[in-house]
């Protein structure tokens, strides 16, 4: 789902919620969340979780500020771990239940 905020004829403010209708392939684990750290770029956090690992659930933008919202699983805990990035830099980082 998408929303959009048209302010004086300019797109003001845009949000998503799952349009890509990805699902994680299950593998995250502790070990790889304690790798991650704030600042990093989604490529290198990519580059730690493997490929498949996390998905883009949310996001918004506004003027030059945007923030995305990544859900990473855990199918055998039933873990997970949600990365937000903020004008492409991890911001903020938890987890629940990863082993």
């Amino acid at each position: 789902m998408g929303s959009f905020i048209i302010t004086d004829g300019r797109l003001g403010t845009k949000s998503y919620r799952g349009l890509d209708g990805l699902t994680s392939n299950g593998k995250m684990t502790k070990a790889k969340f304690d790798e991650t750290k704030k600042r990093q770029t989604l490529a290198q956090l990519t580059a730690v979780t493997g490929k498949g690992v996390c998905v883009l659930v949310s996001g918004f933008e506004i003027k030059s500020y945007k923030e995305d919202t990544y859900i990473c699983t855990q199918t055998s805990s039933s873990g997970q771990a949600k990365f937000r990035m903020k004008d492409g830099e991890l911001s903020t980082r938890s987890q629940y239940r990863l082993v």
